[in-house]
């Protein structure tokens, strides 16, 4: 096993409990604070198009995933790979990471990223959700990866709190 195998094996460990969750979550909040009175000088070429910052938005990552953070002894420290930035609501960063971190993916899949069993789902998007700040009202059932494909349309329409 090459160096970097080992490196992406451990930083999927860490998110296989809560707190690693959580310690990425957190990464992304600081992220969105930091770059929450950023105003790019002109309208810019996104990898989604030229857009200008609307109200409401921020420069989000666009792909917050595992594979593109830094880890220190367990710790999250810094996101990378920043081609996918855009002009979004913070909140489509912490869908995305939802999705691919609780992970709502078939559980044939989540075995792949190191669950033993199916992962509580619920419960992992509710660390995210409260270690972010988002307050969600569910209008919809987690009792499969099918119906979870709303998730990211609740987010949509929640706001981050302070």
């Amino acid at each position: 096993m090459d160096r970097r195998s080992r490196r992406n094996q451990s930083v999927a460990r860490e998110l296989l409990n809560d707190d690693g969750l959580a310690a990425l979550t957190a990464l992304l909040r600081r992220y969105h604070e930091a770059v929450a009175d950023f105003l790019p000088s002109t309208e810019r070429r996104w990898t989604t198009g030229q857009a200008a910052l609307k109200s409401g938005e921020i420069i989000c990552h666009g792909d917050p995933g595992p594979w593109n953070s830094i880890w220190r002894d367990g710790t999250p420290v810094a996101f990378v790979d920043y081609d996918s930035a855009h002009p979004a609501p913070a909140v489509y960063d912490v869908a995305y990471l939802a999705w691919k971190a609780v992970p709502f993916r078939p559980d044939g899949l989540a075995r792949d990223a190191g669950f033993e069993t199916p992962p509580d789902r619920l419960r992992r998007l509710q660390v995210i959700v409260e270690t972010y700040g988002v307050h969600l009202t569910p209008t919809y059932s987690t009792s499969s990866t099918k119906s979870c494909a709303s998730i990211p349309t609740a987010f949509a329409h929640s706001e981050p709190t302070a």
